[in-house]
């Protein structure tokens, strides 16, 4: 297969895309039931010298971004970035923790079908065992078994699914949620799940009833990214369009809708509101609602066999905050 870097991470040619969205806590396999947190396997990840990170650098976000990024908020384990090629370095033994952007490719054969499940996402594990370690034209080649105590998901934006299900040979496209500010609020949301030792998933519906109700006076930021209908069968945007005024049609409470690039600025910035994000994945629709300031994620739904976001969510959504 043909791999083509899209922000500087690998992605692989595939049929269809399966991507889910946010943040899992435990014990898992990537596109398996969720396990709670195994209290053993933090401590191996806690236990680790130091826990690297491995971002590629680009065009878009540098090393000294991520530097900053991870200074502000990663407190759980000493820290060190590295890139990819990297990672054949000695230093890479059992103990090891990392978090390591990877992507994983599911198939799966039906009668007249066939469909592809893809998962791109930044995985936090610790070594457990050096399965492979030799030296081979005086470099090390080696590969490990790990322990995985969460992960953060990203979504393909639609001309991307589009290009793969085309069967483009090269890929352009980008992942909807992986910038700088959401990345800020998904490190906080696991180094501080880490030092609760709790676990999370984002598929098990979740309400902080406490705050939810905050929102009757304070405004919920949306991207205007997030805003548009999909046409699943054709993979591709809907012929009809859904607008800002029919979305938030029912919601009873302030909102605004602001260019995503502005609302990343606005976290980047260390400014303390709360935003919602919508992830449309193949047949899987998630909304978080998120502090910026904290990265708390004080309320999350998620629902399978749905393709688009819909006014009735927002309408759920606004009367919890009413009714809490």
């Amino acid at each position: 297969m043909k791999k083509t870097a899209l922000l500087s991470l690998s992605f692989f040619l595939f049929f269809s895309t399966i991507v889910i969205a946010q943040a899992r806590i435990g014990s898992f396999l990537i596109y398996g039931k969720h396990k709670n947190l195994s209290k053993k396997s933090l401590e191996k990840f806690a236990n680790s010298p130091v826990t690297y990170f491995i971002f590629e650098e680009s065009d878009k976000y540098t090393k000294e971004d991520y530097e900053k990024l991870l200074k502000q908020v990663w407190k759980f384990t000493p820290y060190k970035i590295i890139q990819d090629k990297d990672i054949d370095n000695t230093i890479f033994k059992e103990g090891t923790s990392y978090a390591r952007f990877r992507n994983y490719i599911v198939y799966s054969q039906g009668i007249s079908t066939r469909a592809t499940s893809s998962y791109h996402y930044l995985d936090f594990s610790v070594i457990t065992k050096i399965t492979k370690d030799k030296i081979k034209k005086g470099k090390r080649i080696f590969d490990w078994r790990a322990d995985r105590v969460g992960a953060i998901y990203f979504t393909a934006d639609i001309p991307l699914r589009r290009q793969v299900v085309s069967g483009q040979d090269s890929l352009s496209g980008d992942l909807m949620n992986y910038r700088l500010g959401y990345l800020k609020n998904y490190l906080q949301f696991v180094n501080s799940s880490f030092e609760k030792k709790e676990s999370f998933d984002t598929f098990d519906d979740y309400i902080n009833k406490e705050k939810i109700g905050v929102l009757k006076n304070k405004t919920l930021y949306f991207s205007q990214n997030f805003i548009y209908s999909y046409s699943g069968k054709k993979v591709a945007k809907a012929k009809k369009q859904i607008t800002e005024e029919e979305l938030f049609i029912d919601y009873q409470h302030k909102y605004e809708v602001i260019p995503d690039a502005e609302l990343n600025e606005k976290i980047l910035n260390d400014e303390d509101f709360y935003y919602l994000v919508y992830h449309q994945n193949a047949f899987i629709k998630v909304l978080s609602i998120i502090n910026s300031k904290t990265g708390e994620v004080i309320y999350s739904k998620s629902k399978m066999m749905s393709y688009n976001l819909k006014p009735k969510d927002l309408k759920e959504i606004s009367k919890k905050i009413s009714k809490y």
